[in-house]
C-alpha cells in the first residue's frame, strides 16, 4: 500500500503545464472515490501539494482550445474542492479549505496568472 502510495505522489510532482490539467482531473476523481479516511486524507495533501507547486496558475495557462472541455471540467474541480473535501473528511475540513480562504487564494492565484500573462504580451 505504501509503495502505490508513493507512485501516485510521483506523478502529482511532475512540475509541468501539460500534467496540470491531468492532476486535477486524477485528484478530483481519486478523492471522490477514496474508500478511508487515510486515503482521503493523502489525497487530500496532494491537492495541496498541487495548488503550492502553483498547479492551478499552470492550468490556466495551459488552456487551449483543445483541451476545452476538459479544463472546464478541471476548473469545476479546482472551485469545488473545499465542499468535496468537507464531504469526504465529514466535516473536518484542513484550515486551507476553509472557503474564505481557499477562494481568496484562488482569486490571487487567478488574477496573478491573468496579470502576469497581460504584461508578457506588452
Amino acid at each position: 500500500d505504501l509503495q502505490r502510495h508513493s507512485c501516485f505522489d510521483v506523478f502529482f510532482i511532475h512540475n509541468s503545464s501539460e500534467a496540470s490539467l491531468a492532476s486535477i482531473l486524477a485528484l478530483g476523481s481519486a478523492l471522490s472515490t477514496s474508500q478511508d479516511d487515510y486515503t482521503t486524507r493523502h489525497v487530500v495533501r496532494l491537492v495541496s501539494f498541487w495548488l503550492a507547486q502553483r498547479g492551478l496558475e499552470k492550468l490556466l495557462r495551459s488552456r487551449t482550445d483543445a483541451n476545452s472541455e476538459h479544463f472546464a471540467d478541471a476548473i469545476q474541480v479546482v472551485v469545488s474542492m473545499p465542499d468535496r473535501v468537507a464531504n469526504r473528511l465529514q466535516g473536518r475540513v484542513p484550515p486551507e479549505y476553509q472557503p474564505t480562504l481557499y477562494l481568496s487564494n484562488l482569486i490571487s492565484t487567478a488574477l496573478s496568472a491573468v496579470t502576469s500573462d497581460a504584461t508578457a504580451v506588452f
